[in-house]
Order: C-alpha cells, then sequence, then structure tokens
C-alpha cells in the first residue's frame, strides 16, 4: 500500500514540474512571438503584411485574455497602437474599418462594454461610408446588450444615412421584422 501511495506522490509531482516546465516554455514562446511581431511592425514592410502581423497580433490578445484589469488595459492599449500606426503611415480606411470592427467584436461579445463597443462601430460606420453592412452588424451588436431603444435608434440612424435604396429598404424590412417580435 505504501509503495502505491508513493508512485502516486511520485506521479504528481512528475506531473506538477512538468505542467511548470509547459508553462515556463509558454510563457517564453509568447514573449518571443510578441518581440517578432513588434520587430516586423516597426521595420517598414508594406502596409498589408503589417496589417496581418497586427490583426493576428490582435486576435491572440483577445484570445488570451484573462479578465483581469491589466489585460485588458494591454488589449485596448495595442489597438490604441495599431489605430495610430495605420493613421501615421498608411491612411488606409479599409484596414482601419476591419481593426474597428475587430475591437468592436471583442468589447460587445468578450469584455460586455458598451461604450468602448459604441465607439467602435460609430467609427466603423463612418469609414464605411453609407454600407449597410456595417450598420447591420452595429445593429446586432447592440442587440446583444438588449437595449430596445438604442436598437430602435440605430435603425433609424442606418436607414437615413445608407445611401443606396437598395440597402435601405433591406435595412428597413430587416428593421420590421424586428418590431414584429
Amino acid at each position: 500500500m505504501k509503495v502505491i501511495i508513493k508512485k502516486i506522490y511520485i506521479y504528481i509531482y512528475i506531473y506538477i514540474y512538468i505542467s511548470k516546465l509547459l508553462y515556463e516554455f509558454f510563457k517564453y514562446l509568447y514573449l518571443f512571438l510578441e518581440k517578432i511581431s513588434e520587430a516586423y511592425i516597426s521595420a517598414g514592410t508594406n502596409e498589408r503584411f503589417k496589417f496581418e502581423i497586427w490583426k493576428y497580433s490582435l486576435e491572440y490578445y483577445c484570445r488570451s485574455h484573462n479578465n483581469t484589469e491589466e489585460s485588458l488595459v494591454f488589449i485596448r492599449t495595442q489597438f490604441e497602437n495599431c489605430f495610430t500606426e495605420i493613421n501615421n503611415f498608411t491612411n488606409n480606411e479599409e484596414l482601419l474599418l476591419k481593426i474597428h470592427l475587430m475591437k468592436a467584436e471583442f468589447e460587445s461579445y468578450r469584455i460586455g462594454d458598451k461604450t468602448k463597443m459604441i465607439e467602435a462601430m460609430e467609427a466603423a460606420v463612418r469609414l464605411g461610408r453609407g454600407s449597410h453592412l456595417y450598420w447591420i452588424l452595429y445593429i446586432n451588436y447592440e442587440k446583444f446588450f438588449g437595449d430596445v431603444l438604442g436598437v430602435r435608434k440605430i435603425y433609424k440612424r442606418a436607414v437615413e444615412y445608407t445611401k443606396d435604396k437598395e440597402d435601405k429598404k433591406t435595412i428597413s424590412q430587416l428593421w420590421i421584422s424586428w418590431e414584429k417580435l
């Protein structure tokens, strides 16, 4: 009996030791990948490549968010750094739009911060120049928070600011079907 208990303690000790080693390995791998991505971003490569690095870095940060204030501040800072980088060096509105949509998704579904989601979606709608797709995304994020009056306001603005008649018709039909529910 004592031999079995001893073996169990040994296996537990080995498991804990291997877990600690794996934790340290992945921690250093994360730091290494972070440094590489920062080096590529600052290296002056083409804008599409920089955007892809920013996108994957932000996706990784959003996935690895551990619900601490420190992690949240870090991710929001990374989003702001990305906006600054794209604005200052490329000023590519398509890339900015994608990052704003990414931030809105993170803020609404992962964090649940309505004001930050609204900021990101307002910027995305401005950059989207009246496309109904971004308004529909905005409406869906607002529905996630359950604010009926907010959803109505966004539907109204979407119909008002959408330029294409077919797009206005699509949004109007969605609005009517939502009101019927």
